[in-house]
């Protein structure tokens, strides 16, 4: 329990500092997602000595790009992987998370993160396993966030820059 206490504080921690640095956070943005990116693909790597079925990490995948919030997946990750690395990368997550929340001045899906990773949490200390969602949960945000970042955000500044070309 303390375990996800320390974990899940990132956010907040992320959300108070970035009200301190105001000035930094525009030019910041970009660092955090990539920071957050990092951080997914090590905790893939640290998931990976888990058990895997292939049929669960099919569905798991789909299901990741479905549930493309990752904070559903850490508290499922908290238990298998109650280890010290797995635990500050969920930390060093939420705190890029609570920047760039605080970015968007976006409090209530700070709140839904919160939620989304005690849910999880919750049901795996009433012994209900979620183990084998978590490889694939973790794949399919990463799927998500390679398709957001490279194809919908470039369409977007190609868009932006032909506007203003235009003009």
């Amino acid at each position: 329990m303390i375990l996800g206490i320390i974990s899940i504080i990132g956010l907040f921690i992320g959300w108070i500092i970035a009200n301190y640095t105001k000035e930094e956070l525009e030019q910041g943005e970009k660092y955090f997602i990539i920071l957050q990116f990092i951080v997914l693909v090590s905790l893939f790597f640290i998931t990976l000595e888990q058990n895997i079925n292939i049929l669960f990490l099919i569905i798991a995948i789909i299901m990741g790009v479905l549930i493309r919030n990752p904070f559903v997946y850490f508290g499922i990750a908290l238990v298998p992987l109650s280890s010290f690395l797995s635990i500050m990368l969920i930390f060093i997550y939420g705190i890029a998370e609570g920047s760039i929340n605080y970015i968007t001045k976006d409090i209530k899906k700070l709140i839904i993160n919160v939620i989304l990773f005690i849910i999880p949490f919750l049901l795996i200390l009433f012994n209900i396993k979620l183990t084998p969602i978590l490889n694939g949960g973790i794949i399919g945000v990463l799927i998500y966030q390679i398709y957001d970042q490279l194809i919908i955000k470039k369409k977007l500044s190609s868009d932006n820059l032909l506007k203003s070309s235009i003009k």
